[in-house]
């Protein structure tokens, strides 16, 4: 369900969020430190990477947190929800581009740089129902490529990751498994906010 079909109520709730410390909506695992995929436009080899998520209540989101791993941290971000389908991720739902991040638990994966990267100042509403999340780096020349750090299989979501890449051959989304050879590669990401019951949320 899009932004513009939801009841004018929650629109009044998602301009004025309530004053407290968000909650944990969605928790898709930490990165296991077993492969990270890259997710990035503005390069010469864009591509794009989505994993599933599941809302129990219509919620509020209001931050993201993801591990992801970089050469060099790109300028931006970029967010999106699509709808969720068997076959991969569907209509876009929601698109937010160029987003600031910060990050944090700096460390290093195969020689690159790993960190937890928060995106802050989100203020969407998503009714109950299954989803999927795209985050991407927008670099502005090579060196500045994301790589989005898998976790997985993980115990809490409906399949493995999807990825797509014109330019490498995949113009449609395809699951990582296509890439891999191997099953059960999912995508670390944690969603908080605030979930709504009748219209209205925790004040």
């Amino acid at each position: 369900m899009s932004l513009a079909r939801l009841p004018i109520a929650l629109l009044f709730l998602t301009a004025f969020p309530p004053i407290c410390s968000a909650d944990t909506l969605y928790d898709n695992g930490d990165f296991d430190q077993r492969t990270a995929l890259r997710s990035v436009r503005g390069t010469s080899l864009p591509f794009d990477v989505a994993d599933d998520f599941t809302l129990t209540a219509v919620s509020v989101i209001e931050e993201i947190q993801a591990k992801f791993v970089f050469r060099d941290f790109p300028s931006t971000l970029d967010m999106l929800v699509y709808e969720y389908t068997p076959e991969g991720p569907g209509d876009i739902v929601e698109e937010i581009r160029d987003l600031d991040y910060e990050v944090s638990d700096l460390g290093v994966f195969r020689g690159l740089t790993s960190a937890t990267v928060t995106i802050l100042g989100l203020s969407f509403a998503l009714a109950p129902g299954d989803y999927f999340l795209s985050i991407r780096g927008v670099a502005s020349d090579d060196n500045e490529v994301s790589y989005w750090g898998s976790t997985g299989p993980s115990p809490v979501n409906l399949g493995e990751g999807y990825f797509r890449s014109e330019d490498y051959g995949y113009p449609n989304w395809v699951p990582v498994s296509r890439l891999y050879g191997i099953p059960g590669v999912d995508f670390s990401f944690k969603l908080l906010g605030y979930p709504c019951s009748h219209l209205a949320c925790r004040w």
